[in-house]
């Protein structure tokens, strides 16, 4: 198994936790959570694996293990997570999760409400720490600018009727690609295909966009991704935005209204951006000192 199936296990099974969690089947959702820390230790060690390198008997041996204190030290993260006070708490709690799980029938609510939060909370979450490091890269290809430009028109044909919080350009690992991810409300409940079906069916009626416009358009939609905001994708994405970009950056672009106004940012580029209050407090109040001149610019304008 490779670093980049490891790093789609690691989401699927946080993405399945939250649903079995919301479904009130505790049990499953305490063990898929730990088993998603698993995964996403793994991702990061596996990066350590060198081509044409062997590793020693006692790096194979600890990397077969589900305990999480373990599979920490290997990946190298100790000392980032114990840094924080509030996500060294979180990874106290973690540690304990256990494989033997998977026979349990007698975990909590709170135990799998407590478990979950501590690997998804805000910037102290020990999954959103290891996904920062590791599960998250930078692309092998850069965005090219006619993509920027295709993800105007397919958005401005959909958003009258399709009303998404976040809208970006980000380079999706697992599939080695640049994705158009679109954050909605009520994806969880109604399901991604009715979303994907309406706006398939939007880009056939877009009487603004002519034939090849329409070609370019659908073409881009080959590359959309759509999340219910309320997934860890999403969660992580708005912060890794607030987090590169800072604050001050920040507003809602109504697409039908106005200049193409979008913000470049290391991995993406970000269309429309919605962040929580609590995410806009923890911003820094200014970008980085690597911040891009080209991070602010008028897609399409001449």
């Amino acid at each position: 198994m490779d670093r980049t199936t490891f790093q789609a296990l690691a989401q699927l099974r946080l993405d399945e936790a939250k649903a079995l969690l919301d479904s009130g089947f505790y049990a499953g959702a305490y063990y898929l959570t730990g088993y998603a820390i698993e995964c996403a230790l793994k991702a990061c060690i596996s990066k350590q694996i060198h081509e044409h390198t062997m590793p020693t008997r006692k790096f194979i041996n600890d990397f077969y293990t589900h305990d999480l204190n373990t599979l920490l030290a290997l990946a190298g993260l100790r000392e980032q997570l114990m840094a924080a006070p509030a996500r060294a708490a979180n990874w106290r709690l973690v540690k304990d999760w256990s494989e033997q799980a998977r026979y349990s029938i007698t975990t909590t609510e709170q135990q799998a409400h407590e478990l979950h939060a501590a690997c998804t909370n805000n910037n102290d979450g020990v999954f959103i720490a290891v996904a920062e490091r590791h599960v998250v890269i930078e692309a092998k290809e850069p965005l090219a600018p006619y993509m920027v430009d295709v993800g105007w028109r397919l958005l401005e044909a959909i958003s009258e009727q399709v009303h998404f919080s976040t809208a970006l350009w980000f380079y999706w690992e697992p599939s080695n690609s640049w994705r158009l991810i679109t954050t909605l409300p009520g994806v969880r409940q109604s399901g991604t295909k009715k979303f994907y079906v309406l706006i398939l069916d939007l880009l056939h009626d877009a009487r603004q966009l002519s034939p090849d416009e329409k070609a370019e358009a659908d073409h881009a939609a080959d590359s959309l991704m759509v999340i219910d905001e309320e997934d860890a994708l999403a969660r992580d994405i708005r912060q890794r935005i607030v987090g590169e970009l800072g604050r001050h950056q920040f507003g809602q672009h109504l697409f039908p209204r106005g200049p193409r106004h979008g913000r470049y940012m290391h991995d993406g580029y970000v269309y429309r951006f919605t962040a929580t209050q609590r995410e806009l407090l923890d911003a820094p109040l200014q970008a980085g000192p690597d911040e891009r001149a080209h991070d602010e610019r008028h897609v399409g304008d001449n």
